[in-house]
């Protein structure tokens, strides 16, 4: 997978041992940090989104959710 690198010397998340800088990767499930010398040095840790993403995700999910029942049970009504 083609890599994004950014530098991240200031994150404490994932310390390579070899002591090279931690950068943002991204992969075929996303973006993670990752030892500059990564595949070499596999040091990685995944990025968190955080709660509020978390919560924003969550409602959207029973939304859509609701919304696919009430479309699955009016097809039916039409159907039966």
């Amino acid at each position: 997978m083609a890599a994004t690198a950014k530098p991240r010397d200031d994150d404490r998340r994932a310390k390579p041992t070899c002591g090279s800088p931690v950068v943002i990767r991204r992969g075929r499930f996303g973006e993670f940090l990752a030892c500059s010398r990564y595949p070499d040095c596999r040091t990685t840790s995944a990025i968190s989104l955080g709660v509020a993403a978390h919560r924003f995700f969550v409602r959207r999910f029973f939304v859509f959710r609701e919304a696919l029942a009430a479309i699955q049970a009016a097809a039916a009504r039409r159907l039966g």
